[in-house]
């Protein structure tokens, strides 16, 4: 029995690729739906515009490839389907209009027995452009700044010595600089969400 048992395991590794290393993991939710641990499937940022998927498969029988993606890694859906001509190798598919920010991606392969597998997501992140403003400059006391990301905004000396920290601006927010002796600043910019840094010039009265 013990043997059996071993035997159907075995099969059930090789039915969706498997020999490239794809792992069959428990799926509670849906015990039809098998889930693949795909050390094969990788994700690479072209230019920070596309988002290429890469994986290999030695499954002849798969029909074809299903692309999917999501915002949350909760809600996935299909934005692709890759039909399996070459019957086995490598294969690769470019998003050429990715979420801006972090999104997930994931494949799911099917073969003409209704087998269905897909992997693990993978995550992506492709940088948006920084809507971000600030106005007077120079500045008396208020700075008015305009952003639609969350920011870490930092006023340094033009030795780099911090003068003062505003660790959480966001939207249409005045930052009260009264503080800053005339002169020449460095406003350094941290985008929280993109993880970026720019640094701007800002002149006190």
């Amino acid at each position: 029995m013990q043997k059996l048992l071993f035997t159907g395991l075995i099969c059930l590794l090789f039915e969706c690729g498997f020999s490239q290393g794809w792992m069959v993991l428990p799926n509670l939710n849906d015990p039809k739906l098998k889930i693949i641990d795909a050390p094969s499937f990788s994700i690479q940022i072209k230019e920070n515009k596309n988002v290429l998927l890469l994986w290999e498969s030695t499954d002849s029988s798969l029909q074809y490839f299903t692309v999917e993606r999501s915002s949350n890694n909760l809600n996935f859906e299909t934005i692709g389907v890759i039909k399996n001509e070459i019957g086995l190798g490598k294969f690769s598919w470019m998003d050429e209009q990715p979420i801006t920010g972090k999104s997930y991606y994931r494949i799911k392969c099917n073969n003409a027995a209704g087998f269905t597998a897909r992997t693990i997501s993978q995550p992506a992140f492709i940088n948006g452009a920084l809507e971000f403003k600030f106005y007077p400059n120079p500045v008396d006391n208020i700075l008015i700044v305009r952003t639609e990301q969350p920011l870490e905004i930092s006023i340094l000396d033009l030795t780099g010595k911090l003068k003062l920290n505003f660790p959480q601006v966001s939207g249409l927010q005045p930052l009260n600089v009264s503080s800053l002796e005339k002169g020449i600043y460095w406003m350094r910019v941290y985008n929280k969400t993109a993880n970026t840094i720019n640094l701007e010039r800002l002149a006190k009265n």
